[in-house]
Order: C-alpha cells, then structure tokens, then sequence
C-alpha cells in the first residue's frame, strides 16, 4: 500500500487496554493517519481514558494530534458499571505507567469532532470504538458532520455471538443505546465490526511483540514493550468472561453475518 495515500481517520475511544492496542497500531502503520483522538467514558472513566491516550502519543513521539476529552456518563441516566475488573483501576491492566505530560485541547470530544469535519470535508473515516455518547453528541451540536464525514467504521454492536456486557449485549452499544440509535439513524456510510468478528482474533506474546510496520524502529520497539507489558497485565487482572460456547454452524461465521454496513 506504499502507493496509496494513507486512510485518514478520527478515533473516538475510551482507552483500555484494547484500544491503547488499536491506536498504537494506528499511530505507527504506514497506511493510517490519525488526524484527532477524542475520549469518552467507558472502559473506566474519560479522565483516565484521556490521560492514557495522551500518554500513548508521548510514547511514540507525536505530540501534536489534538486528543479532546468528552462524556463523562450516557445521555441519559447513571453511569453503567466500568471495566476495572477486565483493564485495571487504570485501564491499562495496572501497569501504573506515569501521568502524562501532554494536556487535552480545550475543546470538549463533540467541538473537536465537529471543528474535523469542517476542516477536512469528505476526507476523514470516523473509527468510534467505545461508547457512541460523543459521536451522538456531535450530531446533536451540527447534524451536518453525517455529511462531512467520508463515513463510520465503529466497533460495536453482536450478530452472531455471545455478549460481553450481558447475554447477547456488546459493551459499546449497550453502555448508551439512545446514542446508538441517533449514531445508526445519521444517515452515513456506515459498518459496525460486531463481536462475532473481533472475537475470533487472540493477542499472544509473539503477536505483541511484532511491532507495526515502519520506519521508527527505536519508537516502534519501545511501543511494543508497552504494549506486551498491558496485555500481560490485563490477562492477569481480567474476571471471567460469559460463557462463550460456539454455534453448531460453521464458525468463524462470514459477513453479511458478523457485521452489518448501511445501505
């Protein structure tokens, strides 16, 4: 894909260990740029899911991709139980890494999200993998970024598999339905990779320890280090799982089954 220019993306995350996974991944492939991070409540809560964001652009040396902090709870009622028994107190499986250095912008998740989609019209793919509450709160403050954006690739949402917040539920979908609902009725391209498909990928050691492709040798060593040490440490504090048996049908299954894209 050397040839290609790279996807440009904004992702919306509320960064555990599975997300400090994917924006690392991100930040050091060849084919991504990532032009903004915002943060959301979640896995454990958006003052922690934003200081652990800032923290994984100080580690690769990239400082100025703005991260904006957003939700501090659904759009409507209490906040849901967080994640601590599956990534840790600090969502990052108790490593205690240091505080951060880097601030957020003073925009909240929502104004940056919008500010983006002015900015670069018909250019950025939004990537929300957590609770859709910013993404919602984006399309209430100007309903025209469902235009603005080239389109949706989330991480939410169960076809054909066992759930992870309750006996069918996925976790992001679940934590805020009314924001789901305002998310998939915008009226943009959109895909959601539901559990059936990220369920059937496994992170190992030898996985975690194969740094992206790139050139920052020295940045990519030292990112993969981090990254071995969160895994290790959120298998460690992890509580179990729902039952997982599998379907008698072939599995894994195959799209359209274990994703859905909008018409």
């Amino acid at each position: 894909m050397t040839d290609t220019a790279p996807t440009r993306v904004v992702i919306d995350c509320d960064t555990g260990v599975d997300d400090a996974m994917a924006i690392l991944y991100g930040l050091l492939s060849p084919n991504i740029e990532i032009v903004g991070l915002t943060c959301c409540w979640g896995n454990i809560w958006v003052e922690t899911t934003t200081a652990n964001t800032l923290r994984l652009l100080e580690i690769v040396q990239m400082p100025s991709i703005p991260v904006a902090m957003g939700a501090r709870k659904p759009l409507l009622g209490p906040i849901w139980e967080l994640g601590n028994g599956v990534h840790g107190a600090d969502g990052q499986g108790n490593t205690n890494l240091p505080p951060p250095k880097l601030e957020p912008v003073k925009e909240s998740a929502a104004e940056l999200l919008v500010r983006l989609a002015h900015e670069h019209p018909g250019e950025l793919t939004l990537v929300p993998i957590a609770p859709l509450t910013n993404v919602a709160a984006a399309l209430a403050l100007d309903p025209s970024i469902a235009q603005l954006y080239k389109e949706v690739v989330l991480m939410g949402g169960n076809f054909l598999a066992p759930g992870n917040a309750a006996k069918w539920a996925e976790a992001n979908i679940w934590h805020d339905p009314e924001a789901a609902q305002m998310v998939f009725e915008a009226g943009w391209p959109i895909t959601a990779v539901g559990l059936c498909r990220s369920n059937i990928w496994r992170s190992w050691p030898s996985v975690a320890r194969r740094p992206p492709a790139t050139s920052r040798s020295s940045v990519s060593t030292t990112s993969s280090a981090t990254l071995l040490d969160m895994v290790g440490a959120s298998a460690r504090c992890t509580m179990p799982w729902p039952s997982r048996s599998r379907p008698t049908a072939a599995w894994p299954p195959t799209p359209p089954w274990c994703g859905w894209t909008s018409s």
